[in-house]
Protein backbone atom coordinates (compact mmCIF):
# COMPACT_ATOMS: atom_id res chain seq x y z
CA UNK A 1 0.00 0.00 0.00
CA UNK A 2 2.15 3.02 -1.13
CA UNK A 3 -0.74 5.42 -2.73
CA UNK A 4 -3.51 6.23 -0.05
CA UNK A 5 -5.82 8.91 -0.65
CA UNK A 6 -6.85 10.96 2.19
CA UNK A 7 -10.74 12.62 1.41
CA UNK A 8 -11.28 15.50 3.94
CA UNK A 9 -8.69 18.33 4.45
CA UNK A 10 -9.76 19.36 7.71
CA UNK A 11 -7.65 18.65 10.99
CA UNK A 12 -7.92 15.08 11.52
CA UNK A 13 -7.20 14.13 7.59
CA UNK A 14 -4.30 17.07 7.36
CA UNK A 15 -2.53 15.40 10.46
CA UNK A 16 -2.60 11.71 8.77
CA UNK A 17 -1.48 13.57 5.54
CA UNK A 18 1.46 15.16 6.66
CA UNK A 19 1.97 12.14 9.02
CA UNK A 20 1.61 9.50 6.25
CA UNK A 21 3.57 11.65 3.48
CA UNK A 22 6.67 12.14 5.99
CA UNK A 23 6.68 8.49 5.87
CA UNK A 24 7.13 8.10 3.05
CA UNK A 25 3.80 7.19 1.61
CA UNK A 26 2.11 8.37 -1.93
CA UNK A 27 -0.75 11.09 -0.40
CA UNK A 28 -3.45 12.60 -2.15
CA UNK A 29 -5.97 14.96 -0.08
CA UNK A 30 -9.41 14.99 -2.22
CA UNK A 31 -11.50 17.71 -0.85
CA UNK A 32 -14.82 19.87 -2.33
CA UNK A 33 -13.04 22.93 -2.91
CA UNK A 34 -11.43 24.24 -5.90
CA UNK A 35 -8.64 25.52 -4.58
CA UNK A 36 -7.07 24.54 -0.72
CA UNK A 37 -3.82 25.70 0.39
CA UNK A 38 -1.59 23.38 1.49
CA UNK A 39 -1.02 23.48 5.41
CA UNK A 40 2.00 22.31 7.74
CA UNK A 41 1.64 20.42 10.75
CA UNK A 42 2.66 21.79 14.31
CA UNK A 43 3.63 18.20 15.73
CA UNK A 44 2.75 17.09 19.13
CA UNK A 45 6.96 17.37 19.65
CA UNK A 46 7.60 21.03 17.98
CA UNK A 47 8.31 19.84 14.77
CA UNK A 48 6.82 21.95 11.78
CA UNK A 49 6.38 18.80 8.89
CA UNK A 50 5.68 21.19 5.77
CA UNK A 51 4.92 18.29 3.10
CA UNK A 52 3.88 18.51 -0.74
CA UNK A 53 1.04 16.68 -0.81
CA UNK A 54 -0.73 17.13 -3.82
CA UNK A 55 -4.59 17.88 -4.16
CA UNK A 56 -7.56 17.30 -6.26
CA UNK A 57 -11.15 18.35 -6.11
CA UNK A 58 -14.12 16.17 -6.25
CA UNK A 59 -11.79 13.61 -8.01
CA UNK A 60 -9.94 10.43 -7.01
CA UNK A 61 -6.35 10.26 -7.98
CA UNK A 62 -5.74 7.06 -10.80
CA UNK A 63 -3.80 4.79 -8.46
CA UNK A 64 -5.56 3.80 -4.47
CA UNK A 65 -4.47 1.40 -2.62
CA UNK A 66 -6.30 2.86 0.57
CA UNK A 67 -8.79 5.36 0.92
CA UNK A 68 -9.16 7.25 4.35
CA UNK A 69 -12.54 9.04 5.10
CA UNK A 70 -11.70 12.11 7.53
CA UNK A 71 -14.77 13.88 6.70
CA UNK A 72 -17.39 14.96 9.34
CA UNK A 73 -19.65 12.05 9.94
CA UNK A 74 -23.09 13.79 8.18
CA UNK A 75 -20.16 14.23 5.13
CA UNK A 76 -19.58 10.96 4.78
CA UNK A 77 -22.42 9.52 2.74
CA UNK A 78 -21.84 12.39 -0.03
CA UNK A 79 -18.15 12.28 0.26
CA UNK A 80 -17.07 8.51 -0.31
CA UNK A 81 -20.88 7.51 -2.77
CA UNK A 82 -19.38 9.13 -5.94
CA UNK A 83 -16.26 6.89 -5.72
CA UNK A 84 -17.84 3.14 -4.79
CA UNK A 85 -18.15 1.76 -7.96
CA UNK A 86 -14.47 2.37 -8.50
CA UNK A 87 -13.29 1.41 -5.40
CA UNK A 88 -15.26 -2.35 -4.91
CA UNK A 89 -11.45 -3.79 -4.45
CA UNK A 90 -9.61 -1.31 -2.46
CA UNK A 91 -10.12 -0.86 1.41
CA UNK A 92 -11.71 2.04 2.68
CA UNK A 93 -11.46 3.67 6.26
CA UNK A 94 -14.31 5.85 7.88
CA UNK A 95 -12.48 7.49 10.14
CA UNK A 96 -15.31 10.07 11.99
CA UNK A 97 -17.04 10.94 15.24
CA UNK A 98 -20.30 9.53 16.32
CA UNK A 99 -22.09 6.12 14.37
CA UNK A 100 -24.34 5.53 12.11
CA UNK A 101 -22.82 7.54 8.75
CA UNK A 102 -21.28 3.72 7.50
CA UNK A 103 -25.30 2.66 7.63
CA UNK A 104 -26.16 5.37 5.13
CA UNK A 105 -23.84 4.16 2.33
CA UNK A 106 -25.04 1.55 -0.46
CA UNK A 107 -22.64 -0.74 -0.50
CA UNK A 108 -21.94 -3.81 -2.61
CA UNK A 109 -20.42 -7.07 -0.88
CA UNK A 110 -16.88 -6.56 -2.64
CA UNK A 111 -16.78 -3.41 -0.86
CA UNK A 112 -13.89 -3.63 2.23
CA UNK A 113 -15.03 -0.98 4.41
CA UNK A 114 -13.05 -0.45 8.02
CA UNK A 115 -14.08 1.93 10.34
CA UNK A 116 -11.65 3.46 12.99
CA UNK A 117 -11.62 5.66 16.02
CA UNK A 118 -9.27 8.00 16.82
CA UNK A 119 -7.81 10.02 20.12
CA UNK A 120 -5.27 12.13 18.31
CA UNK A 121 -6.46 15.79 18.66
CA UNK A 122 -5.79 17.82 16.22
CA UNK A 123 -6.91 21.68 15.18
CA UNK A 124 -6.53 24.30 12.89
CA UNK A 125 -5.38 27.77 13.29
CA UNK A 126 -3.97 30.52 11.66
CA UNK A 127 -3.66 28.17 8.52
CA UNK A 128 -1.81 25.69 10.19
CA UNK A 129 -2.39 21.98 11.60
CA UNK A 130 -1.61 21.79 15.33
CA UNK A 131 -0.91 18.02 16.89
CA UNK A 132 -2.82 19.09 20.05
CA UNK A 133 -3.07 15.53 21.84
CA UNK A 134 -1.38 12.24 21.33
CA UNK A 135 -4.03 9.28 21.39
CA UNK A 136 -4.66 5.74 19.97
CA UNK A 137 -6.37 4.70 17.37
CA UNK A 138 -8.37 1.52 16.57
CA UNK A 139 -9.68 0.07 13.42
CA UNK A 140 -11.64 -2.63 12.93
CA UNK A 141 -14.14 -4.21 9.96
CA UNK A 142 -17.55 -2.63 9.32
CA UNK A 143 -19.06 -5.30 6.47
CA UNK A 144 -17.57 -8.90 5.47
CA UNK A 145 -13.83 -7.81 5.80
CA UNK A 146 -10.22 -9.01 4.84
CA UNK A 147 -8.73 -9.35 8.75
CA UNK A 148 -5.20 -10.07 6.91
CA UNK A 149 -5.88 -6.61 5.13
CA UNK A 150 -7.50 -5.03 8.24
CA UNK A 151 -4.51 -6.18 10.15
CA UNK A 152 -2.15 -4.99 7.15
CA UNK A 153 -3.88 -1.22 7.64
CA UNK A 154 -3.64 -1.42 11.27
CA UNK A 155 0.43 -2.42 10.60
CA UNK A 156 0.99 0.92 8.15
CA UNK A 157 -1.07 3.80 10.70
CA UNK A 158 0.39 2.24 13.16
CA UNK A 159 4.05 3.11 12.03
CA UNK A 160 3.26 6.31 10.81
CA UNK A 161 1.08 7.37 14.13
CA UNK A 162 1.15 5.25 17.04
CA UNK A 163 -0.64 3.36 18.67
CA UNK A 164 -2.73 1.76 16.24
CA UNK A 165 -4.54 -1.24 16.74
CA UNK A 166 -6.86 -3.79 14.64
CA UNK A 167 -9.96 -5.29 17.03
CA UNK A 168 -12.08 -8.21 15.44
CA UNK A 169 -15.12 -6.18 17.00
CA UNK A 170 -14.61 -2.84 17.14
CA UNK A 171 -18.71 -2.25 18.10
CA UNK A 172 -17.18 -1.87 21.65
CA UNK A 173 -15.05 0.60 21.39
CA UNK A 174 -17.40 2.42 19.34
CA UNK A 175 -19.98 3.06 21.79
CA UNK A 176 -16.89 3.72 24.36
CA UNK A 177 -16.03 6.87 22.14
CA UNK A 178 -19.58 7.98 21.52
CA UNK A 179 -20.46 8.08 25.10
CA UNK A 180 -17.12 10.59 25.39
CA UNK A 181 -18.51 12.46 22.88
CA UNK A 182 -21.81 12.70 23.95
CA UNK A 183 -21.29 14.01 27.00
CA UNK A 184 -17.90 16.30 26.13
CA UNK A 185 -19.23 17.61 22.96
CA UNK A 186 -22.83 19.10 23.52
CA UNK A 187 -22.00 20.32 27.01
CA UNK A 188 -18.84 22.26 26.17
CA UNK A 189 -20.38 23.72 22.84
CA UNK A 190 -23.40 24.80 25.12
CA UNK A 191 -21.44 26.17 27.89
CA UNK A 192 -18.44 27.26 25.76
CA UNK A 193 -15.93 26.01 27.58
CA UNK A 194 -12.76 23.83 27.73
CA UNK A 195 -12.77 20.44 28.50
CA UNK A 196 -11.52 20.31 31.60
CA UNK A 197 -14.24 22.54 32.55
CA UNK A 198 -16.47 19.38 32.78
CA UNK A 199 -14.65 18.14 36.01
CA UNK A 200 -16.41 20.67 38.05
CA UNK A 201 -19.94 20.74 39.04
CA UNK A 202 -22.97 21.23 37.77
CA UNK A 203 -21.56 19.45 34.83
CA UNK A 204 -20.60 16.58 36.34
CA UNK A 205 -24.73 15.50 37.37
CA UNK A 206 -25.15 15.57 33.81
CA UNK A 207 -22.86 13.71 32.92
CA UNK A 208 -24.21 11.21 34.99
CA UNK A 209 -27.18 11.06 33.49
CA UNK A 210 -25.67 11.05 29.96
CA UNK A 211 -23.71 7.99 30.31
CA UNK A 212 -26.44 5.83 32.85
CA UNK A 213 -29.04 6.29 29.49
CA UNK A 214 -25.79 5.07 27.34
CA UNK A 215 -25.14 2.73 29.44
CA UNK A 216 -28.92 1.30 29.67
CA UNK A 217 -28.18 0.72 25.81
CA UNK A 218 -25.14 -1.12 25.68
CA UNK A 219 -26.83 -3.54 28.19
CA UNK A 220 -29.90 -3.81 25.98
CA UNK A 221 -27.18 -4.35 23.28
CA UNK A 222 -24.78 -7.26 24.87
CA UNK A 223 -21.68 -5.01 25.40
CA UNK A 224 -18.96 -5.18 28.18
CA UNK A 225 -19.40 -1.69 29.11
CA UNK A 226 -20.71 -0.73 32.76
CA UNK A 227 -21.74 2.51 33.27
CA UNK A 228 -18.79 2.55 35.47
CA UNK A 229 -16.50 1.44 32.78
CA UNK A 230 -17.87 4.72 30.58
CA UNK A 231 -17.94 7.05 33.07
CA UNK A 232 -13.91 6.35 33.74
CA UNK A 233 -13.57 6.91 29.61
CA UNK A 234 -15.30 9.98 30.02
CA UNK A 235 -13.51 11.24 33.13
CA UNK A 236 -10.02 9.93 31.92
CA UNK A 237 -10.87 12.19 28.38
CA UNK A 238 -11.80 15.19 30.66
CA UNK A 239 -8.63 14.86 32.36
CA UNK A 240 -6.32 14.09 29.33
CA UNK A 241 -7.62 16.92 27.38
CA UNK A 242 -8.44 19.62 29.73
CA UNK A 243 -7.09 22.42 28.03
CA UNK A 244 -8.54 21.11 24.70
CA UNK A 245 -11.98 22.38 23.02
CA UNK A 246 -13.97 19.77 21.49
CA UNK A 247 -14.73 19.58 17.75
CA UNK A 248 -18.34 20.52 18.62
CA UNK A 249 -17.44 23.78 20.64
CA UNK A 250 -14.97 24.65 17.44
CA UNK A 251 -18.02 24.28 15.50
CA UNK A 252 -20.56 26.10 17.17
CA UNK A 253 -17.88 28.96 17.76
CA UNK A 254 -17.78 29.40 14.06
CA UNK A 255 -20.77 28.40 12.86
CA UNK A 256 -20.92 25.32 11.31
CA UNK A 257 -22.87 22.55 11.37
CA UNK A 258 -22.52 20.02 13.81
CA UNK A 259 -22.35 15.91 14.19
CA UNK A 260 -25.14 15.86 16.59
CA UNK A 261 -26.99 14.06 14.82
CA UNK A 262 -24.45 11.15 14.14
CA UNK A 263 -23.77 11.61 18.33
CA UNK A 264 -26.36 11.85 21.31
CA UNK A 265 -28.74 11.75 18.37
CA UNK A 266 -27.36 8.14 17.27
CA UNK A 267 -27.99 7.84 20.92
CA UNK A 268 -31.98 8.71 20.45
CA UNK A 269 -32.53 6.86 17.50
CA UNK A 270 -31.06 3.67 19.23
CA UNK A 271 -33.22 4.29 22.54
CA UNK A 272 -36.23 4.70 20.37
CA UNK A 273 -35.74 1.36 18.44
CA UNK A 274 -34.89 -0.42 21.83
CA UNK A 275 -38.11 1.33 23.90
CA UNK A 276 -35.47 2.94 25.86
CA UNK A 277 -35.68 6.36 27.09
CA UNK A 278 -33.04 8.71 26.29
CA UNK A 279 -34.48 12.40 27.70
CA UNK A 280 -31.16 14.22 28.64
CA UNK A 281 -29.08 12.85 24.96
CA UNK A 282 -32.48 14.30 23.51
CA UNK A 283 -32.31 17.44 25.35
CA UNK A 284 -29.11 18.32 24.36
CA UNK A 285 -29.87 17.05 20.62
CA UNK A 286 -32.59 19.62 20.61
CA UNK A 287 -30.32 22.48 22.36
CA UNK A 288 -27.41 22.15 19.22
CA UNK A 289 -29.86 22.22 16.78
CA UNK A 290 -31.44 25.47 18.57
CA UNK A 291 -27.83 26.71 18.58
CA UNK A 292 -27.38 26.10 14.94
CA UNK A 293 -30.56 28.15 14.13
CA UNK A 294 -28.92 30.85 15.72
CA UNK A 295 -25.92 31.20 13.41
CA UNK A 296 -25.48 34.16 11.17
CA UNK A 297 -27.02 33.55 7.49
CA UNK A 298 -24.44 33.24 5.22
Amino acid sequence: MRNITIIGCGAIGTLWANYLSDCGYQVTLVGRRDNHQPMPLLTADGLILNQSIPYLSNQLPPSNDLVIVTTKSYQVNAAISPYLDTLRHCPIVLMHNGLGAADQLSLHSSHQIYLATTSQAALIKENQCIHTGIGNTIVGGFNRHNVAQAKTISHLLNQVLAPVDYVENITQALWTKLAINCAINPLTALHHCNNGALSQQPYRQQIDRIIEEISLLTAALNLDLSYQTLRDNVDMVIEKTANNFSSMHQDVTFGRATEIDFINGYVVKQGASLAIPTPINNQLLQAIHQRELTYPAS
